[in-house]
């Protein structure tokens, strides 16, 4: 038996195989999707509302430790330590024996810091048109 004839039941096989599939789960039709895709839409919006409203209740305050707070600013402890008692950086927490800050403070403080000027600015701060 040649190579090509012994490929022919195995075909025909699968052939069947895929004949009994596409009757067991046939094509749905346009106004079948449009449906699904409504539920599905529904379903998630209503998933994104109840997830919204986990987490306005889950609005829990972030501690950083030291070593983390000197990751985001640039400067050395020694130099926060003394803006901490000149009232010019946020102010420690003792938490536990340890210092920390809460994370929205040192977020509010980064975000306040001025805007660096630069050459061809103007005194709004806007650039200067060429």
């Amino acid at each position: 038996m040649s190579k090509q004839a012994a490929q022919v039941p195995l075909a025909r096989k699968a052939a069947a195989l895929k004949a009994k599939a596409k009757q067991q789960h046939p094509q749905p039709t346009p106004q079948q999707i449009k449906a699904l895709n409504r539920k599905a839409q529904v379903a998630a919006d209503a998933f994104a509302e109840e997830l919204e409203q986990h987490e306005q209740v889950k609005q829990v305050p972030r501690l950083l430790s030291k070593a983390q707070v000197l990751q985001r600013i640039p400067f050395t402890y020694p130099t926060l330590w003394a803006w901490m008692r000149k009232g010019i950086f946020p102010r420690a927490r003792q938490v536990g024996g340890k210092t920390c800050w809460l994370e929205s403070e040192i977020n509010a403080w980064i975000a306040a810091q001025p805007l660096r000027r630069f050459k061809g600015d103007t005194e709004a701060g806007d650039v200067a048109q060429t």
